[in-house]
């Protein structure tokens, strides 16, 4: 099985989507699927090679020819897909996802989609119509339809599922997934702290 993932950026621009698309295809990938990721040149050093490996997992960097906020259109990406059996894009609102819900209609695939907060979450962290304004234009053009016509819609929180729901996105399409961690990378120091729990929270 050949799952694509396509995302605006991939390491070395570190961002919880980035961790989890990579991490994803890496857990596919030791399960015996092929899992590449499809991405683009997007707030990462030019020079970088267009095909790697990083650890298991097949990178693809595509360039720009033009962006718009977060919207990097890689117009050489559509060669990204020629060989697949499903397309998973990662946030709503760029490029990459959109061209994953076309091929997966011209060639008869499933789409899905992880939000990563992206459906209605700009509504919480910015203030104001006109900083709000492209968002709402984006989803008056294109009626939505990455969204509402993935097959299936990945959230990470309750929170997010509501911010779907109020989206318009069909319930019986979502799925809540929380974030997941390598538990490996983190162990306790030893120490008795008797009944009180300690607990570092960065995000």
């Amino acid at each position: 099985m050949r799952i694509l993932r396509t995302i605006e950026t991939f390491y070395p621009y570190v961002t919880g989507p980035t961790n989890q698309a990579f991490r994803i295809s890496q857990g596919l990938e030791k399960r015996g699927m092929r899992s590449p990721i499809l991405t683009t040149y997007c707030d990462v050093d030019r020079r970088l090679p267009s095909r790697e490996h990083f650890q298991e997992v097949e990178v693809a960097r595509y360039r720009n020819q033009l962006r718009l906020m977060r919207y990097c259109i890689s117009l050489g990406m559509a060669r990204g897909f020629n060989d697949c059996d499903l397309i998973h894009s990662h946030n709503y609102r760029n490029f990459q996802a959109d061209l994953g819900l076309f091929f997966s209609r011209v060639k008869k695939r499933p789409f899905v989609l992880s939000t990563h907060g992206s459906l209605l979450g700009y509504k919480r962290y910015l203030k104001g119509t006109m900083a709000q304004l492209p968002y709402m234009l984006y989803d008056v053009i294109t009626f939505k339809a990455t969204a509402f016509r993935a097959d299936c819609i990945v959230v990470s929180s309750r929170v997010e599922y509501d911010d779907a729901r109020e989206f318009g996105v069909d319930e019986k399409k979502l799925r809540v997934i929380p974030a997941g961690i390598d538990r490996e990378r983190y162990t306790g120091d030893g120490r008795d702290n008797g009944d009180r729990i300690e607990l570092l929270f960065v995000g």
